[in-house]
C-alpha cells in the first residue's frame, strides 16, 4: 500500500490517490504525510568523495642499462652484496591492458629493508610514463631512515653494464601509484 501511494505521490496531484480512497480517512493522511516527508527527504542525494591520501615511504632509483632484466640482475648480484631472486612478474592494468613487468626482490634481514628492481617497460607501455628514459627502477623500502644513496651509486658505478643511477623524487611523479602494491 505504502508503495502504491509513492509512485502515486509523484505525480503533480499527491491527493488525487485511489488506492487509499477505500481506507479511513486518518490512515490516508497518515500515509502521505509519511510518504511525502520521506519522499522529500530521498530527492536531496549529497556525493561525497572520499579521497585517500597514500603516503609514499619508499626511495625510487632510476637505471639505464641496456641490458635484458635477468641479465641486470646477475650483474648486481655479482659486483655487490645483494641476492635478487625473480619473483612472479609484476602486473598491473594500464589503459585498460594488462602488462606485465619484470620483478627481482632482495630481503636485507639486517637492515629490515626490501630492495626490488623492476624493469620500467613492457612491451606496450611504462610502468612510470614520466621517467621513459630508465629501464630499470629499483625501489627500496622498510627502514630507510639510514640508507645512504651515495654507497649505493658507489656500489653501481662498479657494474660495467649500468649507465646511470640516479634518483627519482616520487612526489613529482603523476603514476605514482602503479608503484603502490610493490611495497605491500
Amino acid at each position: 500500500m505504502q508503495i502504491k501511494c509513492f509512485f502515486q505521490l509523484k505525480s503533480k496531484h499527491p491527493k488525487k490517490f485511489g488506492c487509499c480512497a477505500k481506507l479511513n480517512s486518518r490512515f490516508t493522511v497518515g500515509i502521505s504525510k509519511f510518504v511525502t516527508s520521506h519522499y522529500k527527504s530521498t530527492t536531496i542525494i549529497k556525493k561525497f568523495d572520499l579521497d585517500i591520501a597514500y603516503e609514499y615511504d619508499f626511495l625510487l632509483y632510476g637505471i639505464v642499462s641496456q641490458e635484458k632484466p635477468h641479465r641486470l640482475a646477475w650483474f648486481i648480484n655479482k659486483f655487490n652484496p645483494f641476492s635478487f631472486v625473480r619473483t612472479d612478474d609484476y602486473q598491473l592494468q594500464i589503459n585498460d591492458k594488462p602488462c606485465e613487468f619484470a620483478q627481482f626482490v632482495f630481503v636485507h634481514e639486517e637492515n629490515h629493508t626490501t630492495y626490488t628492481l623492476l624493469a620500467n617497460r613492457d612491451e606496450s607501455s611504462f610502468l612510470l610514463p614520466e621517467v621513459k628514459n630508465y629501464d630499470y627502477l629499483m625501489v627500496i623500502s622498510g627502514a630507510t631512515d639510514f640508507f645512504e644513496e651515495q654507497v649505493l651509486k658507489d656500489v653501481f658505478k662498479q657494474i660495467p653494464v649500468v649507465q646511470i643511477v640516479y634518483a627519482i623524487e616520487t612526489e613529482k611523479l603523476k603514476s605514482k601509484s602503479n608503484l603502490i602494491y610493490i611495497t605491500a
